[in-house]
């Protein structure tokens, strides 16, 4: 349903990335790692889902490289519909340039999805290089790209490196934990904040 309404090829390969548009969050490298990609896989297409600052010079480079029908900016999805589409993904890709915790990544972890993820911040914590996921250097266009294409060649080890993410999340991480811990930490935050105006 999720590719319906994206309008996409039904065996396209189909790359996702779900945060806000924000310069720490990479996608300017993600959109030039799928130019670099499509030289390979010429049918891979390429979603963003969330809003933010960086909109506009996400569209400006999208077109410069005419790359209109391939890299989406979806716009806000709810949790329901984001759930939905990594489900419906073939490979989940976080580009940053630095992450904390990833909740996004948690997610796709749990869902089996095959992840190709740049080497900052806490995502080593998470996933392993060649276990879990493809960890490449952030800032690496053409790393990203290289990943993106053996997880779209090779259904067999993207498969298997979802299958060992989902085990290893399951195994080691409590999302719902998580979650909440995520959520006490903004309540937190924000209860010093408005106690301070």
């Amino acid at each position: 349903m999720i590719r319906r309404s994206w309008e996409l090829p039904q065996n396209a390969p189909v790359c996702l990335a779900v945060g806000r548009l924000v310069p720490v969050k990479g996608y300017d490298v993600l959109i030039e790692a799928v130019k670099l990609a499509l030289t390979q896989i010429p049918d891979l297409h390429c979603m963003i889902i969330g809003e933010g600052e960086s909109r506009e010079s996400l569209t400006k480079q999208i077109k410069a490289y005419g790359l209109e029908s391939r890299v989406r900016l979806v716009g806000y999805y709810s949790r329901h519909d984001t759930l939905m589409s990594l489900r419906a993904c073939d490979v989940f890709a976080m580009p940053s340039r630095y992450e904390g915790t990833p909740i996004a990544l948690l997610e796709a972890a749990a869902l089996g999805c095959p992840i190709v993820a740049a080497r900052s911040g806490g995502i080593p914590e998470l996933v392993t290089h060649e276990e879990q996921a493809l960890l490449v250097p952030p800032e690496d266009p053409d790393a990203l790209a290289e990943a993106l294409i053996r997880l779209s060649q090779n259904r067999k080890f993207a498969s298997e490196l979802g299958m060992n993410a989902k085990n290893h999340i399951e195994a080691h991480f409590n999302l719902d934990k998580q979650v909440r811990l995520t959520q006490q930490t903004y309540q937190k935050a924000w209860q010093h904040y408005t106690s301070m105006a």
